[in-house]
């Protein structure tokens, strides 16, 4: 009896596999599948992701801030920087500022030295050609975008972590743990509640970029 119900099923599957690719080589176009054959049922379901904002894009936001208003460069090559800095981003989510600040043409020690710049120092003519020469005299070059990129990046880091710690941990109060900068060391004692953390970094910090970070107290 066994055997005879898998006879029949298996002639039922060659029958109907049959008939499907008879179907599909004459080419009718104006049925499917399911209109031939009700008992195949396929359900086409098109899934719309929501845009997430990654924080890729907020730090490139708050980079390209400080690189309008830091007054080290041409305003007409800030455009050409952004789009450098862009292309290097990678899957992590940061930015190879080291890609983005090589190129193929070199300046000579000469060319550094008549710019004011470190003769040991490597620097690109694309790259160098974004600056204001004045700022040299008071500026290294590829630290300063460093600096910019990592206080950029740390300030959406610590946004993050702050959100994270209040919907996830239900943490109440935090306090503030300084960096290098001496400025904000007053703070250091100071407990705030979780909405009314001070900005950071702090309008008068003296570091090249800011390092503090917020730390939660544990009920």
């Amino acid at each position: 009896m066994y055997l005879i119900i898998m006879v029949v099923a298996f002639v039922w599957f060659i029958y109907t596999l049959f008939g499907l690719i008879s179907h599909l080589m004459k080419g009718d176009k104006n049925k499917g599948v399911s209109d031939t054959y009700p008992e195949f049922k396929f359900e086409v379901v098109t899934k719309v992701s929501d845009k997430v904002e990654t924080p890729t894009k907020e730090i490139m936001e708050l980079l390209e801030k400080g690189i309008r208003t830091s007054g080290y460069f041409k305003e007409e090559k800030i455009p050409d920087l952004l789009a450098d800095l862009k292309r290097y981003i990678s899957t992590s989510d940061r930015i190879n500022i080291k890609g983005a600040l090589d190129g193929s043409v070199l300046l000579s020690v000469e060319e550094k030295k008549s710019l004011g710049l470190n003769a040991k120092m490597k620097y690109s003519k694309r790259f160098i050609e974004y600056f204001n020469p004045s700022v040299f005299e008071t500026i290294e070059p590829r630290s300063a975008v460093e600096n910019l990129y990592l206080n950029a990046f740390h300030k959406v880091s610590r946004k993050n972590e702050l959100l994270k710690m209040k919907r996830d941990a239900g943490i109440k109060q935090i306090r503030v743990v300084a960096g290098e900068c001496s400025n904000i060391k007053k703070l250091r004692k100071k407990i705030y509640g979780i909405d009314e953390v001070p900005e950071l970094p702090l309008s008068d910090c003296d570091c090249n970029y800011c390092l503090c970070y917020f730390e939660p107290i544990i009920p």
